[in-house]
């Protein structure tokens, strides 16, 4: 990714009301490094713009807190369209209505 945007977060929360904020429905793109380690990049939908999809009922737990974005992907590494967590300590890149970010998320 060449001219991209640079975007700076002084936390995982900061990051996560930045995606609030910016994604109005619209699909997203996003790289990142899951917790384990391994990197994982694809096409995302805000999660509480899907309908329909949803099994199990609310999460347990609010992804804010603990430094993740809730998403549906809609293509990507994996075969099947599926719920994802992007792990918001690890976003390295976006792309959002055609606008490429480079993220850098501080501890």
């Amino acid at each position: 990714m060449t001219n991209a945007n640079k975007l700076t977060f002084n936390s995982p929360q900061e990051a996560f009301d930045f995606l609030e904020a910016k994604l109005t429905g619209r699909m997203f793109g996003a790289q990142f490094t899951k917790k384990d380690g391994e990197k994982r990049a694809g096409v995302f939908i805000r999660a509480d713009k899907i309908k329909g999809k949803r099994h199990g009922g609310s999460l347990p737990y609010d992804p804010r807190e603990k430094g993740c974005y809730p998403a549906y992907e809609m293509v990507g590494g994996s075969q099947d369209e599926q719920w994802k967590m992007i792990n918001l300590a690890g976003l390295e890149r976006l792309r959002i209505e055609g606008v490429e970010y480079q993220v850098e998320v501080q501890p």
